[in-house]
């Protein structure tokens, strides 16, 4: 399988866009988001498509996810919890690091089985660009999470999800504007 896809180069800049990495990683870590599957939405939308569906529970990429993904990462979570506890340990440090490589590792096979599956999830759409962003972060966050915050009206997004698509929206404005310049 190839991993080198457009998904993953979009991936790559979009996360070193500037607080996208932090938004992602507290949608991830507070709300229970998954991150592939929020870029691979933003993507999606500065492509001109309408994410329609998400991989089911039983499709290959969902089960990298839980099966794969997410052992990996509660591992690296909890060795970088002992690193808090001791900081100049330098075994420690490389083993966190380590881990974390593998975490990257396996989103970017994640990320290939996302963008090979891509036309199951999407159909074009005649909305902008920046239209789109919004209504596929819902529709994510809503079937990702099922939303259902105390106080919140079902499919209300949080601040910390707002905060997220006026990240993403600047950064598609600022990539539609550099592609109109190449």
């Amino acid at each position: 399988m190839d991993t080198e896809t457009p998904l993953w180069q979009f991936a790559t800049n979009f996360y070193a866009y500037p607080n996208i990495a932090n938004q992602l990683l507290a949608l991830q870590d507070d709300d229970g988001c998954q991150i592939n599957q929020l870029i691979l939405s933003v993507w999606l939308a500065s492509d001109g498509h309408c994410i329609t569906r998400l991989p089911y529970s039983n499709e290959q990429s969902s089960t990298w996810q839980q099966e794969i993904i997410v052992p990996i990462r509660s591992i690296r979570q909890k060795i970088k919890q002992v690193k808090i506890s001791y900081p100049l340990s330098d075994g420690l440090a490389s083993c966190y690091q380590q881990v974390l490589a593998a975490e990257l590792a396996v989103e970017k096979i994640e990320l290939a089985m996302l963008y090979q599956q891509r036309e199951i999830y999407a159909v074009s759409s005649a909305d902008n660009q920046l239209q789109l962003i919004e209504k596929n972060l819902e529709f994510c966050w809503g079937q990702q999470n099922k939303i259902s915050v105390e106080n919140q009206p079902q499919g209300a997004i949080n601040k910390r999800q707002t905060k997220f698509i006026e990240s993403a929206v600047r950064y598609v404005k600022q990539l539609v504007e550099s592609q109109r310049y190449n």
